[in-house]
Parts: structure tokens; C-alpha cells; sequence
């Protein structure tokens, strides 16, 4: 196993972790029967992470993209509970939380690109 894999491996620990103990707390704050709010911050915060270290050196796309934020994020779990709201009897609640999602991960990876983008701009600015 190479360091660059050793080091994926205790990032996504690192980000499953995170990913359970905030989508707990926030499910807390507002619940899960209302709308699936902990897996919407988690996956926008996961979107933006994302999309900013898309910008990075290939290690830290590897160590903070792939270890951390993929498993920090949760694709499967939107539909997952898309579903349980569907089959519970709140249908326009799951098809629309599909909706939110995907527009909302959408906005913040791009917005996590521009304000990578930005930051590399002013830094060759400065270096320039």
C-alpha cells in the first residue's frame, strides 16, 4: 500500500465519521420526517468541498476529494430516503428532495470551482 493510499483510506474514515455526526445533529434540529435536511447540508458542504479541490494537485484531489468528501457525501442515501418519504405517503416531499438536491449540489460544486478559481487567480497575481 502507498502513503497516497494509506493516506485515502484514513480520510475517508475521517469523512464517513463526519458525514455520520452531521447528519445526526442535524436530523436532530429539524428531523427526518419533514424533509431529509442532514443529508442535503452534507451533501452541498460535500458538493462544494468538492468542486474547490477539484482545483487542487492530484494528491490532495486523492486525499481531500476522494478520501474525505467521497465519503463524506452520500448520493444513494438521497434516494434511499426519497423513497422511505415516497412509500410513507409524503410522495411530493421524496420527488422533490431529489429535485433540491440535485440543484443545490450542482450550485455549490460550482461555486466551490469559482472560489478555487479566484483563490488561484489572486495567489498567480501575487506571484506574478
Amino acid at each position: 500500500m502507498t502513503d497516497l493510499t494509506l493516506l485515502v483510506v484514513l480520510a475517508g474514515g475521517f469523512g464517513a465519521s463526519a458525514r455520520y455526526l452531521l447528519d445526526r445533529f442535524v436530523t436532530a434540529l429539524f428531523g427526518f420526517p419533514v424533509w431529509p435536511v442532514g443529508v442535503l447540508v452534507v451533501n452541498v458542504l460535500g458538493a462544494f468541498g468538492a468542486g474547490a479541490v477539484s482545483q487542487a494537485p492530484e494528491a490532495w484531489v486523492a486525499v481531500a476529494g476522494t478520501g474525505f468528501l467521497g465519503a463524506f457525501s452520500t448520493f444513494s442515501t438521497v434516494f434511499v430516503d426519497a423513497v422511505r418519504l415516497y412509500t410513507a405517503g409524503h410522495r411530493r416531499k421524496g420527488i422533490l428532495s431529489v429535485a433540491v438536491t440535485l440543484a443545490a449540489i450542482t450550485l455549490a460544486a460550482w461555486l466551490g470551482v469559482l472560489l478555487a478559481q479566484g483563490i488561484a487567480a489572486i495567489n498567480a497575481g501575487a506571484l506574478g
